[in-house]
This record gives C-alpha cells, sequence and structure tokens, in this order.
C-alpha cells in the first residue's frame, strides 16, 4: 500500500462500503471481528492512512509525543497481528520505517515498552541479525 492520504476515490468508496452494512454486522462482537480473515489486512490499512497524516513531520511529532507513543504502540500491534496471519514479523526497522521519530527515539520508546513487560524482543524467525518484537498481553488488553 502506497503511504499518504486517502485519495478522494478511496474515501468515497470507503464511505459507500460502510454505508452498505446492515446493523447485524455493525454489531459483530470484538471476537468476531478479531476472527475475521480480513481483520489484520484492515487493521494494517486503517493503521497506514492514520499514521500517513503524521509521517515526515518531524516538528510536530516533537511537539506530540504522546501522540506519537500511542501510534508505535498501535503499529506494534497491527504489525504483530499482520504477522500472526503470514505477514513480515514486527520489528525496529519496521517502526522506525513509519516516519514517526528519529531512530533513537523510537529505539528508546521500544526499550521503555520491554522495561515495562509491555514488549519483548524475541529471535527473528528468518533473519540471525534482526530481533522481532512482540507485544505482551499487558499491551494487547490495553
Amino acid at each position: 500500500m502506497a503511504h499518504g492520504t486517502a485519495s478522494p476515490a478511496e474515501a468515497a468508496h470507503d464511505n459507500a462500503a460502510a454505508a452498505h452494512l446492515d446493523e447485524a454486522t455493525r454489531r459483530l462482537s470484538a471476537a468476531a471481528i478479531l476472527s475475521h480473515p480480513h481483520f489484520p489486512e484492515a487493521l494494517l490499512a486503517y493503521a497506514d492512512r492514520l499514521l500517513a497524516i503524521r509521517r515526515g513531520e518531524a516538528a510536530m511529532n516533537r511537539l506530540l509525543g504522546q501522540r506519537e507513543r500511542e501510534f508505535l504502540g498501535f503499529l506494534l500491534l497491527c504489525l504483530h497481528y499482520a504477522h500472526q496471519e503470514g505477514g513480515k514479523p514486527p520489528t525496529l526497522a519496521r517502526l522506525t520505517a513509519s516516519g514517526l521519530g528519529s531512530p533513537r527515539r523510537i529505539a528508546a520508546f521500544v526499550g521503555v515498552l520491554r522495561l515495562a513487560g509491555m514488549a519483548r524482543s524475541l529471535p527473528h524467525p528468518t533473519d540471525r541479525r534482526a530481533r522481532m518484537l512482540e507485544p505482551s498481553p499487558a499491551l494487547i488488553g490495553r
């Protein structure tokens, strides 16, 4: 998916699709939503559009550091669920590629998550040089 905001055509398509949902679909349980086969893909698309708003705005990201950390935590969760469905594993490099802060700030944030027991670092399944990040149940439940 290309980074950036949704085009008017994409937004119109999304709005039209949402308008066609019947009342029963709008009231799905969290378990039903999480178990839907397209949930990881939809979650990553949502995260990409949400993060596109702030990508590349270093000065604003510094001013609004709390929001940056919230977005990074959300992105870690999105990458985690996508990995469970066969996508690439979440790594520090993938979080850094979001552009939501300097590599040092993002690494420090991940370090704090690890110290707080909100995430852990595991061996990467295919790259011995990289470490995979995994959110803990404490982060997932927030």
